[in-house]
């Protein structure tokens, strides 16, 4: 059974822990009233990363799209290919869906060992 947190555990989780959820929706208000906390603690603001974020990611926006529709043409060839060997959809949509995490997790593997990106695929024995 949870806990029901009193006065002293809010005041003491926002005083001595960093909060991960943004001090301006109404629950958050609501607990820093009850806890009698009028303002988060010097340094420890919730900082509005998301405009940073979408400007970075719009400089590569483009380019990774383009990337992904090919790689979807590629997967569609794949699993059309698939459905006419009469493998049912579940299992193709399954699979494909599993080997591309596999794919992705090579890459950043790779990335992390060698510096290097996608472009030295590890091969399977």
């Amino acid at each position: 059974m949870m806990k029901r947190l009193n006065d002293a555990d809010l005041n003491s989780i926002f005083t001595n822990v960093h909060l991960d959820f943004d001090i301006r929706t109404e629950a958050a208000k609501e607990l820093m009233k009850r806890s009698g906390v009028k303002q988060m603690p010097r340094g420890r603001e919730p900082k509005d990363h998301q405009p940073v974020m979408d400007e970075i990611f719009e400089l590569f926006e483009f380019p990774i799209y383009e990337l992904l529709e090919k790689v979807d043409h590629k997967l569609s060839v794949v699993t059309k290919e698939a459905g006419v060997a009469k493998i049912p959809s579940d299992f193709r949509e399954n699979y494909v869906r599993n080997k591309i995490v596999d794919m992705i997790d090579q890459i950043a593997q790779n990335r992390e060992t060698t510096g290097k990106g996608g472009k030295n695929r590890r091969k399977e024995a």
